[in-house]
């Protein structure tokens, strides 16, 4: 069975405001959108990359929005002017603003588990191997080099033999 919902009896604790720029449509603090012409929440996309968005129409031009881009822009105060959106969960699908802060790059980058789940990523395409795992990059070097001494004084051996020989 079908029917018509209102936007208000979808849950009570849900708050709505205005999209800037876009005042046909409002977005939930629970990351949902509606759209106030056409009396229907809209279709939200899964994109390559992980993140949930939606298509805003404006003078008959569609643009596609983050959802929880839209969510923080409209109910978390920005005084810093912080560029990035992190969810606090991990969890790129969870667009509640309680998971929602501003903060910078560098911290959304290093955020909780991130620098595991890529070392693990690394290790597995095979980029980097598991027992260099936790090392720095001085003690990876380190490593190398003494693995590849010999390697290393010979290749310089040949080249100051044939720069003598150009000479």
């Amino acid at each position: 069975i079908i029917f018509a919902m209102k936007r208000e009896d979808i849950n009570l604790f849900e708050v709505w405001k205005p999209v800037p720029g876009y005042e046909d449509y409002e977005v939930s603090s629970y990351g949902r959108v509606w759209s106030k012409k056409r009396r229907i929440l809209m279709k939200q996309k899964l994109n390559k990359t992980g993140y949930v968005s939606v298509s805003l129409m404006k003078d008959g031009i569609p643009k596609f929005f983050l959802i929880h881009r839209l969510v923080a822009s409209v109910f978390i105060d920005n005084p810093d002017g912080l560029p990035t959106v992190n969810h606090k969960d991990e969890d790129k699908t969870n667009n509640i603003v309680e998971n929602l802060e501003w903060c910078s790059q560098g911290y959304n980058n290093t955020y909780g588990t991130r620098m595991d789940r890529v070392l693990d990523s690394f290790i597995r395409i095979g980029r980097m191997k598991p027992e260099n795992r936790g090392l720095t990059h001085s003690q990876k070097t380190k490593i190398w080099s003494e693995k590849n001494r010999d390697k290393v004084r010979e290749r310089q051996r040949r080249y100051r033999a044939r720069q003598r020989i150009v000479k």
